[in-house]
């Protein structure tokens, strides 16, 4: 079953940090693993889009903190708070990184 990424929802998200990866479990039965560098990378917040900040290659996923229903946000170790990561953000990135090539 395929489902739009605007109707999934996270039932758990994990911090596996020794592996530097989120990994998301959807209720859809999809489970979907983002490197913390690619999170960090893929920060929505107007720092990172106008380009005042580079973000480094080596972030770390700190910590989660919930943001309302429908949102996450996520702490870098670089110390960069300010990104909202929606669900549906979180699903588009994970089919993002799915269809890269090799």
């Amino acid at each position: 079953m395929t489902t739009h990424a605007d109707d999934c929802r996270p039932l758990k998200l994990e911090n596996k940090v020794l592996d530097r990866q989120l990994v998301v479990y959807w209720d859809d039965q999809i489970t979907t693993t983002l490197s913390h560098a690619f999170l960090r990378q893929k920060c929505r917040c107007a720092d990172c889009l106008s380009g005042r900040v580079v973000p480094p290659t080596d972030a770390e996923l700190t910590e989660l903190h919930p943001y309302g229903p429908n949102a996450v946000q996520l702490v870098f170790s670089d110390g960069h708070d300010r990104g909202l990561y929606p669900w549906p953000y979180l699903r588009n990135l994970a089919i993002e990184l799915a269809t890269q090539p090799v």
